[in-house]
């Protein structure tokens, strides 16, 4: 008969937090408290927790702060990678388990500012750039990568489809493109959106088709998933990567194509060098993408409240550009 006690939940939260003070903290520093609060959890639901750590050092006492949350196997999967590339726009992570298939612990640093998203002030410069440069030094590091990443989902023409006809933009547009306050705001572009929808698959395919542009990609990177920390910027919540077209990660990065100039610079800094005319075709495309991907949440709070027209003027403004 097996004797081998049970690990206790607890003991498992513990166990992964001091791997992590010692992969990424300090290596001698020891755990001697752990006070855990629940933080609100996101739009994925998952179950996240704050932990106030106070450590024992050979310099003293020391305090540390570190999020765990309950990640699919993809999340745990690529924040391990990058963390080992030692990719500087991605928050420090550990995990126990990169076998399940399914919710398991994963360690984060603790950025706790609040997303960029809170803030309606323009991104100054010196941030733009930086975005860049940590965005560029993920693609370029993973790029040409298609056998590597056999396991992950592809951002191919069956994804647009699936996002754009099925499941986001379709069924919320459907809502509200027949009512006749929608129609009097909104009817100029409406043709337009209608027309833009429909070879938005044919145009993605061809994106897809470039192997040049092949990469991991976030294939999620809205403002909520951009946190500033220490002025510094951190790509969070890796929950839908698919290995797809660089671009597709561009337009909620950048929104304008101003913006993402320094995107492009900045892969022109790793020899990865493409003429702005090529650059700004692909980017629209990809602009494209992303606001009929996206505009089903404001199309949805406007149906609420028809005054609630901001979000989705800015994501026509992509849609149509």
């Amino acid at each position: 008969m097996d004797h081998t006690p049970s690990v206790l939940p607890h003991d498992v939260l513990i166990h992964l937090l001091q791997e992590t003070i010692t992969r990424h903290v300090s290596a001698e520093a020891q755990i001697e408290h752990v006070a855990s609060v629940p933080i609100t959890p996101g739009l994925s639901g998952a179950r996240i927790q704050r932990h106030q750590i106070t450590l024992k050092a050979p310099q003293g006492p020391k305090q540390a702060s570190l999020v765990t949350k309950e990640a699919g196997l993809l999340e745990r999967s690529i924040l391990t990678i990058l963390n080992e590339q030692g990719q500087q726009a991605i928050p420090f992570s550990h995990t126990l388990d990169l076998t399940t298939d399914g919710p398991a612990l994963l360690c984060l640093q603790d950025l706790n500012p609040l997303p960029e998203s809170a803030s309606e002030q323009a991104s100054p410069p010196s941030l733009l750039l930086q975005k860049a440069q940590g965005l560029a030094a993920i693609h370029v590091a993973n790029r040409g990568q298609r056998e590597a990443f056999s396991w992950l989902p592809r951002a191919d023409r069956s994804y647009v489809t699936t996002y754009i006809q099925q499941r986001f933009w379709r069924p919320a547009w459907e809502r509200v493109v027949h009512n006749s306050v929608f129609i009097q705001l909104f009817g100029t572009e409406i043709p337009q959106v209608e027309a833009a929808a429909a070879i938005i698959a044919d145009e993605m395919d061809a994106l897809y088709q470039e192997n040049n542009m092949l990469t991991l990609v976030h294939a999620d990177l809205n403002p909520s998933n951009v946190m500033i920390y220490e002025n510094t910027p951190y790509f969070i919540d890796w929950e839908l990567p698919r290995y797809g077209s660089f671009y597709l990660d561009l337009p909620h990065l950048f929104p304008t194509l101003e913006q993402a100039e320094y995107y492009r610079q900045a892969l022109g800094e790793t020899e990865i060098r493409i003429t702005p005319e090529e650059f700004a075709v692909r980017y629209r495309i990809a602009a494209r993408f992303i606001g009929l991907r996206y505009i089903w949440l404001p199309l949805k709070a406007w149906q609420e409240d028809h005054t609630r027209t901001t979000r989705i003027r800015h994501y026509l403004s992509m849609i149509l550009q």
